[in-house]
Formats: structure tokens, C-alpha cells, sequence
């Protein structure tokens, strides 16, 4: 291994470890990959955590979204839209060997700018 390699895996690994840390269930279990570029991070009026169940077509498009309160922080109703926009925009590996309906979680977090 030359110096470029030692230094790019550890970088790779730490965003994959990153993306993956932010989508859970049978989703990620099975390596569906995610194609939409996204940090599921976004600013907000206040700092929260909102973990959506989702349903994911073979298409990969998110067809179905609900809110998992028990494992959110928030119970704003317009900051969880905003979440919940992030959320439907994203965009999944298509693939016929997938489940018509692809199950799994994402967790948005919001954070308030500092002033």
C-alpha cells in the first residue's frame, strides 16, 4: 500500500460509516445503496432528532414515510416537515431482487445555527 491509499481508506470508511450510521433496517443490512448526496443534517429553530420509518419502492423511490416519535426528540409539527422533505426527496439503488416495499429508518438531525 503507497501513502495515498493509507490515508484515502481511513477517509472512505469514516463516510460510508457515516451514511450508513443514518439509515437502518433491512435497508442498510442488505447494502442498498443511497444515491442521493445528503449529510442528514439540516438547520433548524431548534436542535432535534427525527427517525422516520420509511418504504422504499424497487424503483427506489421512498413511497411511504412515518414518523417514529418514540425515537424522535421533537414533536414540532413544522420542523418535522422540514425533516420529512429531506426524506422524501431521497433516492435509492433500483433493482428487481429488492422487496416490492423496502423497509428501513432515517434519522434526520436538525441543529439550531449559532447566532
Amino acid at each position: 500500500m503507497n501513502t495515498k491509499q493509507i490515508y484515502l481508506l481511513p477517509i472512505c470508511l469514516l463516510c460510508l460509516s457515516n451514511v450508513f450510521g443514518q439509515i437502518k433496517g433491512t435497508i442498510a443490512e442488505e447494502g442498498r445503496a443511497l444515491l442521493t448526496k445528503t449529510t442528514f443534517i439540516i438547520e433548524g429553530k431548534e436542535n432535534a432528532k427525527f427517525t422516520f420509518d420509511i418504504a422504499v419502492e424497487r424503483n427506489g423511490t421512498v413511497s411511504g414515510i412515518k414518523l417514529n416519535a418514540a425515537n424522535s426528540t421533537s414533536n414540532s409539527t413544522p420542523l418535522m416537515m422540514e425533516a420529512r422533505k429531506v426524506v422524501s426527496g431521497l433516492r435509492f439503488e433500483e433493482g428487481t431482487h429488492f422487496p416490492k416495499f423496502h423497509h428501513g429508518s432515517v434519522i434526520i438531525t436538525m441543529v439550531k445555527p449559532a447566532e
